[in-house]
């Protein structure tokens, strides 16, 4: 038996109102605003809780930019050679919020950024 009408119209018009595309992972996922506040240029890296780790940015000196986090690992740092040696940001949690800044050197901030 074949279902009415307006039936079909109504699953017809559903279907048209369904979005053809989503976002998808990492699009969706965490932006990480790095800004790089040393007088030398920076290659930082995303390194997450298995220790893989993924290069995000290349950065001049005063220089900011917006990158989506890398990873799906719950627990992650990012990471950047200097200098003075390898600084890394403290560990925490990229998915626990939408949006952090981490500025070279100093501690992680849960802000908007990046147009978020």
């Amino acid at each position: 038996m074949k279902p009415p009408l307006a039936l079909q119209l109504l699953a017809v018009a559903a279907t048209a109102c369904i979005p053809r595309y989503t976002a998808k992972w990492p699009l969706r996922g965490p932006m990480i605003e790095i800004v790089n506040a040393t007088a030398e240029e920076l290659s930082v890296a995303a390194r997450d809780g298995q220790g893989r780790t993924f290069p995000i940015a290349q950065l001049d000196p005063g220089e900011r930019t917006c990158r989506p986090w890398p990873f799906v690992h719950e627990r992650g740092e990012l990471v950047t050679e200097t200098r003075g040696g390898t600084v890394a940001s403290p560990s925490f949690y990229p998915w626990a919020y939408h949006s952090w800044r981490w500025e070279v050197g100093g501690e992680l901030e849960i802000v908007r950024v990046c147009g978020t």
